[in-house]
C-alpha cells in the first residue's frame, strides 16, 4: 500500500506549482513590457520628429521657393472650357498658367519615349547608341564570368589547396603566381 503523503509533502508540492505559476506570470509581464517600451520608444521617436520640423504657417501654404507669379494675358473672350472642366470654376490665371507657352527646359531626346529616332539630335542618336553598346558588352562579360567559374568548378579549381612551402616559392620564381 501507497503511504499517504503528509502535510509537508502536499505544501511542498503546492509551493513548486505556485512557483511555476508565477514565473510564468513573470515571463509573460515582461513581454508585455517589452512591447511597451518598444511602443513608448516609437511614439517619442514620432515626437522628435514632429519637434524637429518647423510648423507651417497658419495662413494658407505658401511656397518655399521663389516663384514668378505667371504673366496674365489679356484674352479678348474667355477660353472654351474642356467638357470635363466646369464653367462655373474657370480663372483666368490658371488657364493662362495651364495653356500658356511650353518651357525651354526640355528632355532629351534620348530619353524622351517615342517611337521613332525622328525628331532626336545626332548627338541624342549617338549617345543612345552608346548606351546600348555598353549593355551589351556588360552582358558579354556577365556571361564571359559565368563559363569560367563553370568550367573552374568543373575542372576542381575551386576547391583546389593552394600552394604551400617550397611548392609556392618554386611557383612564384617559374612566374605561375
Amino acid at each position: 500500500m501507497a503511504e499517504k503523503p503528509t502535510l509537508r509533502d502536499r505544501r511542498h508540492q503546492e509551493a513548486i506549482k505556485d512557483l511555476s505559476r508565477q514565473e510564468a506570470r513573470r515571463d509573460q509581464l515582461l513581454d508585455r513590457l517589452t512591447r511597451i517600451a518598444a511602443r513608448i520608444k516609437a511614439v517619442r521617436r514620432s515626437i522628435e520628429r514632429y519637434e524637429r520640423t518647423p510648423k507651417p504657417p497658419a495662413g494658407s501654404p505658401t511656397a518655399s521657393v521663389n516663384v514668378e507669379p505667371p504673366v496674365p494675358s489679356t484674352p479678348s473672350s474667355p477660353a472654351p472650357a474642356s467638357p470635363t472642366y466646369k464653367a462655373r470654376h474657370w480663372n483666368p490665371k490658371i488657364d493662362d498658367a495651364l495653356h500658356g507657352a511650353p518651357d525651354d527646359l526640355e528632355i532629351p531626346g534620348f530619353l524622351k519615349r517615342v517611337g521613332s529616332i525622328g525628331g532626336m539630335t545626332p548627338g541624342d542618336i549617338a549617345a543612345l547608341e552608346q548606351i546600348e553598346r555598353d549593355k551589351v558588352e556588360r552582358k558579354r562579360l556577365k556571361a564571359r564570368g559565368r563559363t569560367e567559374n563553370k568550367q573552374a568548378k568543373r575542372r576542381g579549381d575551386t576547391k583546389r589547396m593552394p600552394l604551400q612551402g617550397k611548392a609556392a616559392v618554386e611557383a612564384i620564381r617559374r612566374g605561375a603566381i
